[in-house]
């Protein structure tokens, strides 16, 4: 019976006065816990802003390095096409040359643009490669973020 008594209810050492002190807490923490809140709610937007911004910057650095691709593969498609005519361009002139019917310059001229047209197609095909590489380092950002969520 002693377990109700008034006197032991306020005792600090006393279930009761804990019980109450915790139900009592929250009322006079109130404004600190409301706070506590709101900034984890805006923590949480931020790293979903966060999220949304990495994946929109990722996805346009992919689409843009695609078409990149795309557009250096038809100019190497090109290039080939241009490498070849000068070849047989310069074979040609040798032909001529030999039959008389083309002078020497016309050989030069030709065996001059041959090696230019081959160098630009070797750029072309190093861009092609270099325009994998932003869409192997987006795609890395990528699974090392669904990683740490």
């Amino acid at each position: 019976m002693n377990a109700f008594s008034t006197s032991l209810l306020f005792n600090p050492g006393s279930l009761s006065y804990g019980l109450l002190g915790g139900l009592t807490a929250p009322l006079f923490n109130r404004r600190r816990l409301k706070a506590d809140q709101e900034r984890t709610v805006a923590e949480s937007r931020q790293a979903l802003y966060s999220y949304r911004k990495t994946v929109l910057s990722s996805f346009q650095e992919v689409s843009n390095s695609l078409k990149s691709i795309e557009n250096y593969e038809h100019m190497y498609a090109l290039k080939q096409e241009e490498v070849k005519a000068l070849n047989d361009a310069v074979a040609v002139a040798n032909d001529l040359y030999l039959v008389g019917r083309a002078n020497y310059l016309e050989i030069i001229t030709a065996q001059r643009k041959a090696p230019d047209a081959e160098l630009e197609l070797a750029n072309t095909k190093k861009n092609i490669y270099r325009g994998h590489q932003p869409v192997q380092i987006c795609w890395r950002r990528l699974e090392k973020i669904s990683q740490n969520n």
